[in-house]
């Protein structure tokens, strides 16, 4: 009797064993004929669908160096006699290498470029710049963007193939609740390709197209060989003479109009108050009189 009830719960353990282990059916079916949809609770819970066949291989490559991806970089300072004559040779510079002016800027005596020009061609158009003029300081930078480059690459290929199957998906749908989950994944999907792309070509574009900044400038103002000449020094000595004898000429004249009539007016005031006519002296006997009067 006990060896009954024993082999009765043994085959009941086994059997639920195996059903945990058995693939439900919707998977099963799934295997079999992946052009299915995927179930709407699979698609709301972020899970990506099963993708048939095997995954396609990283787009990065076996030689890095053979296909290494730089950010070219250089900054560059150049004294001319002249900066407006060199407007001229860095048009044809830049038109001689395909490049072009991001940014260009004029002053008084100076020019500003921010040039971009093929990666092809960056080191030949930075030699002929320099060429143009006197080299005040140069510096270059190199940024190795090659793993961001096709990392970001493969990311984007993988998700548009999930997309593309998400278009299947959408194909097969059968209720609206499965069409209405695809969708929403597909614009999900959509939306990270399309900043994905953005970001790849703006990576490219640094790649393909080098920058250089260029900063032109004239001569110095003042150097030892501006000197001034001797009647230069004379002129400005009589120049200098000219300005003081008018400031000493105007300081005279406001004595004349303003000092004088000031200088009466305080006499006056002197004479009313504490001269002959002594107004404050008058005032001060009456207040001492008046005070002893009071003691008395």
């Amino acid at each position: 009797m006990k060896k009954a009830a024993l082999l009765v719960i043994c085959a009941i353990i086994a059997g639920c064993a195996a059903k945990k282990e058995a693939p439900s059916v919707s998977d099963t079916e799934f295997r079999q004929n992946p052009e299915l949809p995927p179930s709407a609770e699979s698609l709301s819970s972020g899970e990506e669908p099963q993708k048939p066949g095997p995954g396609a291989p990283s787009p990065r490559p076996e030689d890095p160096e053979k296909t290494r991806k730089l950010v070219k970089r250089a900054e560059l300072r150049l004294q001319v006699p002249r900066p407006d004559g060199l407007e001229a040779p860095v048009r044809e510079a830049m038109e001689k290498y395909g490049a072009y002016a991001a940014r260009a800027e004029s002053g008084e005596a100076s020019r500003y470029y921010v040039i971009r020009v093929p990666a092809g061609f960056y080191d030949p158009l930075l030699t002929e710049l320099k060429g143009l003029g006197r080299v005040l300081s140069r510096s270059e930078s190199a940024e190795d963007v090659t793993l961001s480059y096709y990392d970001l690459e493969g990311r984007l290929k993988t998700k548009e193939e999930l997309r593309d199957t998400f278009r299947k998906y959408l194909g097969a749908a059968k209720t609206i609740e499965d069409i209405m989950a695809v969708e929403t994944r597909l614009a999900q999907e959509q939306n990270e390709i399309d900043w994905m792309g953005t970001e790849l070509r703006s990576l490219a574009n640094l790649v393909d197209y080098a920058s250089i900044t260029l900063w032109v400038q004239g001569p110095p103002a003042s150097s030892p060989l501006d000197r001034p000449l001797l009647g230069e020094r004379v002129a400005g000595v009589v120049g200098g003479f000219g300005n003081f004898a008018g400031v000493a000429l105007v300081t005279l004249l406001g004595i004349l109009l303003y000092g004088i009539p000031a200088l009466a007016v305080a006499a006056l005031f002197y004479w009313l108050l504490l001269g002959r006519i002594g107004l404050l002296k008058k005032l001060w006997r009456l207040v001492s009189v008046a005070g002893g009067r009071n003691k008395v």
